[in-house]
């Protein structure tokens, strides 16, 4: 009778309708966070590159990348924390989001993400210039004395107390959000393949039963 007053539907067939609308929202949100992260990378990467010694914009860059990367593993933690917990579990890479998570908290509620930087001389070929002559060139000019050399700001995490460079493990950082979005949204289809062939109950049992034995 409950089923008949429902529309042919049990309770846990009613259930499931709202909660896959609303985590399949949730999954467009936070592939859009990871273009959002990918964003304020990319003008990382090329803030990095000039020569103005006085600009702070890539830690200004960094600051929003860790707010956006770490909108998608609050999604993730949330959404289906018994799913996160197990993924992370399998990464090799595990501690970096507990490090990038830390240095998220550090920014905005301490006195800021544990970087630094320091002047390196790079070779003139990897900076940006005003110069009409494209700074590929540059080496032709150098020889034989080799490449000039240019001061730039390069920009350091402290990490578990290693030093790390910030837009290499950044972009490590993005690597492993993508991969946890995709394998998430995989994960998400199966279930609802399940739900289709089996009823959500049984599926919901069958992934207790999967994650906790007897």
């Amino acid at each position: 009778m409950l089923s008949h007053a429902l529309g042919g539907g049990t309770i846990c067939e009613m259930n499931a309708n709202p909660q896959k609308s609303l985590r399949k929202i949730g999954i467009e949100r936070i592939q859009k966070k990871i273009r959002e992260a990918k964003f304020f990378l990319s003008h990382m990467i090329q803030s990095g590159r000039s020569t103005r010694l006085d600009h702070e914009h890539v830690e200004f860059y960094l600051s929003a990348f860790l707010s956006a990367a770490r909108s998608v593993t609050n999604f993730l933690e949330k959404d289906d924390q018994r799913w996160w917990c197990q993924w992370k579990k399998g990464q090799a890479d595990r501690e970096l989001l507990d490090q990038m998570r830390k240095q998220r908290k550090n920014e905005v509620h301490r006195k800021g993400a544990d970087v630094a930087h320091q002047l390196e001389d790079v070779p003139l070929s990897k900076i940006e210039t005003a110069s009409a002559l494209h700074a590929a060139y540059a080496p032709s000019f150098g020889e034989p004395w080799g490449e000039p050399q240019v001061g730039l700001k390069v920009y350091y995490f402290t990490l578990g107390g290693e030093t790390v460079n910030a837009i290499e493990t950044c972009q490590r950082y993005v690597g492993l959000l993508e991969r946890a979005v995709e394998e998430f949204s995989k994960a998400q289809a199966e279930t609802d393949r399940l739900n289709r062939s089996f009823g959500p109950c049984h599926t919901a049992r069958r992934a207790n039963a999967l994650t906790n034995p007897a």
